[in-house]
């Protein structure tokens, strides 16, 4: 079977696509980082979208290009009805990154830590004190 993510019944696709949504990015940039990840790293193409989209929001201007204030009405209904993504809705992108790579798509801290560039424990530590936020 392939890993491709353009099948209809790819559920890492799915998840990836659920991600991206809830860290506000633009739906019609959604389907140009999938397509490009794909291209450029076909077998690892789900966490290549990720390390796309970091490295495109390290340009200050395509912040706006790439990033929503707001979720479309159709995924913000099926999510702010619940006070946990509420909470992590109001988190800032660069800690909501980490927190759904590690809870949504189940990203161990290696993982995060390449792509942040950052230790291991800069990861654990990042965590540690996004918890803290969702606790208040």
């Amino acid at each position: 079977m392939s890993n491709s993510p353009f099948s209809t019944q790819n559920e890492e696709l799915k998840s990836s696509i659920q991600t991206l949504l809830l860290l506000h990015v633009s739906e019609s940039k959604i389907s140009d980082l999938i397509a490009e990840a794909y291209t450029n790293t076909p077998n690892r193409w789900q966490e290549e979208i990720f390390y796309l989209l970091n490295s495109k929001l390290q340009d200050t201007s395509k912040r706006t290009e790439y990033l929503v204030e707001e979720l479309s009405s159709d995924v913000a209904k099926n999510i702010y009805d619940s006070k946990v993504w509420q909470r992590i809705n109001a988190l800032s992108f660069e800690d909501k990154l980490p927190y759904l790579l590690h809870h949504t798509l189940g990203w161990d801290n290696e993982k995060i830590a390449k792509l942040l560039n950052i230790s291991i424990s800069g990861v654990e530590i990042l965590l540690v004190s996004i918890l803290k936020k969702l606790s208040k």
